[in-house]
């Protein structure tokens, strides 16, 4: 037993150093996503809280609650690391995440877009905590704005790319956080 847990913490160790976002240019763009080992970890994570729960459910209803909501939440978060995903191309800007079976999904065509703001909304939280997040926010020619969260691991590794798309249309950036 203690070789296998030797194996699992030297596993875990090298999960975390490879990091969990990849960044791969292709002919086209850039392509940013989850590593593979993200969404293996959350599905056996997943199977593993179930069988918990399965082992859990003799012994009392609160076992019943953990193995439903061990699986539903298998089901629902385990996708994320295989499908959610931000595209840079020279023509435009693709991204999609969120629940498999509702994602947030945003498609911009850069020729439509006349300028781009970046904004911070600060918004309390539990105890008094401060919770910060950053929006994209793309003012298109037609004069409607399409507003994307800039607050994700995705988002932060692809934001050069972004950057340098936007130069390479002179489309303005502006910086509305005061950073």
């Amino acid at each position: 037993m203690h070789k296998k847990l030797t194996i699992l913490a030297m596993l875990i160790v090298c999960a975390a150093l490879c990091g969990c976002v990849k960044r791969e240019a292709t002919d086209s763009g850039v392509v940013v996503s989850y590593e593979m080992w993200v969404g293996f970890a959350g599905v056996l994570g997943g199977i593993a809280a179930t069988a918990f729960g399965w082992y859990l459910k003799s012994h009392s209803v609160r076992g019943w609650i953990f193995l439903i909501m061990a699986f539903l939440g298998t089901l629902t978060f385990s996708p994320f690391g295989f499908i959610d995903h931000v595209t840079v191309t020279h023509d435009r800007l693709e991204a999609r995440w969120g629940f498999w079976c509702f994602p947030s999904t945003y498609d911009i065509a850069f020729a439509d877009v006349s300028s781009v703001s970046l904004s911070k909304k600060i918004t309390s939280g539990r105890r008094g905590r401060k919770n910060v997040s950053y929006n994209l926010d793309f003012s298109k020619r037609d004069g409607s704005v399409v507003s994307m969260t800039a607050t994700n691991s995705l988002m932060e590794v692809a934001a050069e790319d972004i950057v340098a798309e936007l130069d390479s249309h002179n489309i303005s950036f502006n910086d509305m956080t005061g950073e």
